[in-house]
């Protein structure tokens, strides 16, 4: 028998034989080709198993990991699992500890993870600072219980007033209820005082004053003295109610609340009946000088509308512009325009506006003004092309425009005048020189000089600075 070649591969189907077929022998005969199919499937599988045990072939599914691997978390936790694949896994995550202990803390301090790394029970000193209205509960309602050493009782009040007065230090309980003629301390725990704190004095025209009043003849009148100066006054007659507490007139109160005030009115007595605060009428006419503070700075503080500020005046005439004045020296804040060399410091502004346009000075510290003494300014041509060719802020001498003169009829008037020689100039001119000589005419004697000019006047050429 022979070996069958294998080829891994995994056919559609197996072969098999017919019932009437006609076995025979060799490698690729039908006989054989059932066999061929199931070795050719044994191959593909073989090489699939090896392909996934080396890796090669990933398996789609798998019951669990051949090494279980292990899951860890460090840090600010800590947590692991073991974990094969067969199933699923917890673990619990442990924070870890901040030193701090559990409970409740008034101050923390926390790090930029939220988490508590300090804390303390919150202590006087951690208190901000905050109004009197803040404390709406607990506040004393004795001095002791403020602390405060230097004030007196309502006790105190009284056996000072016996001691001065000669009068009862015992505090009543109700001023309605006083029974004899006299006087009586009276404090914050009184019923029926007109004020926290001061002395009574009660008169009747009965001896023993009956509490609820008589029908008979009986009247009853109280002068309370209170211990911020006022004094006040009621009464009560027969059997008639107490009247209400009325101030008396020279008692101390005039009517005007408490406070600080610019412009008041006094009485005969020096006592302050009015009082208002002071407004702009009542300042009095007073000199420049009395003002020595909150005075503006500017144009704008005092509400001047027809000035000129500082950058207004600047922006009229900036650094650089050229002017001509009427006078032989520059006014303030110009200099003569003669070409000297000036500080570059000093004169910032101008520096900046021309630069070295006209000279560069020493090359370091100063820089050249223009110099416009004895020249006429014309506009530079900028590209025009009327003045072509010249540079910004260069000089221009003089020139005459080329031309010539045709002479018909020239009379001999001395030296001056030179013919041509016969031939030179088929149109019989003649070249005038007009140094030589002169000829007045009816336009007048003419003016002969080193240069072409219009008539002009000399002024002074200045340039801001």
């Amino acid at each position: 028998m022979g070996i069958l070649s294998e080829s891994p591969s995994w056919s559609a189907g197996v072969r098999h034989f017919e019932a009437n077929a006609v076995l025979t022998g060799g490698p690729d005969c039908p006989d054989n080709l059932p066999l061929q199919d199931l070795a050719n499937r044994t191959g593909w599988l073989k090489k699939q198993i090896d392909d996934l045990v080396s890796g090669a072939l990933v398996a789609e599914y798998a019951d669990r990991l051949k090494t279980p691997r292990n899951f860890a978390m460090t840090g600010d936790g800590s947590w692991n699992v073991t974990f094969d694949g067969s199933g699923n896994v917890t673990g619990v995550l442990a924070l870890a500890s901040t030193g701090v202990a559990p409970g409740s803390y008034g101050v923390v301090t926390v790090d930029v993870k939220g988490r508590v790394t300090a804390a303390r029970q919150m202590n006087g000193g951690d208190v901000p600072g905050h109004d009197w209205s803040k404390i709406t509960s607990g506040k004393p309602t004795s001095l002791a219980g403020y602390g405060i050493t230097d004030g007196a009782s309502a006790a105190q009040l009284a056996a000072a007033m016996q001691y001065a007065l000669g009068i009862s230090v015992d505090v009543v309980s109700d001023l309605n209820s006083i029974s004899m003629s006299g006087s009586a301390v009276y404090g914050d725990k009184t019923a029926n005082r007109p004020s926290p704190f001061g002395v009574v004095i009660t008169v009747s025209n009965q001896i023993n004053i009956p509490a609820g009043g008589t029908s008979s003849s009986c009247w009853v009148f109280q002068q309370a003295f209170t211990t911020d100066g006022a004094v006040l006054r009621r009464g009560r007659i027969n059997a008639g109610n107490w009247s209400a507490w009325i101030p008396m007139a020279d008692a101390g109160l005039s009517g005007v609340a408490a406070g600080t005030y610019g412009i008041v009115t006094v009485d005969d007595r020096g006592r302050v009946t009015a009082a208002r605060q002071m407004g702009g009428g009542d300042v009095p006419a007073h000199d420049w000088s009395k003002i020595t503070s909150g005075k503006p700075t500017s144009l704008a503080g005092y509400g001047i509308a027809d000035g000129a500020t500082v950058v207004q005046v600047s922006a009229a005439a900036p650094p650089g512009v050229v002017a001509h004045f009427a006078m032989p020296n520059p006014p303030s804040g110009w200099l003569v325009a003669n070409g000297s060399a000036v500080s570059r410091a000093v004169y910032a502004a101008l520096f900046a506006a021309i630069g070295t346009s006209y000279g560069a000075g020493d090359g370091s510290s100063t820089f050249n003004l223009p110099d416009l003494r004895g020249e006429f300014v014309r506009g530079w041509d900028a590209g025009r092309g009327v003045d072509s060719g010249r540079g910004f802020g260069t000089l221009q001498y003089d020139a005459f425009q080329g031309h010539r003169h045709n002479v018909n009829q020239v009379w001999t008037t001395g030296a001056g005048v030179t013919f041509p020689s016969p031939g030179v100039n088929s149109a019989g001119q003649a070249t005038i020189d007009a140094t030589d000589g002169t000829v007045a005419g009816v336009s007048g004697a003419p003016r002969v000089a080193s240069e072409t000019r219009p008539r002009n006047i000399a002024l002074l050429a200045c340039i801001k600075f």
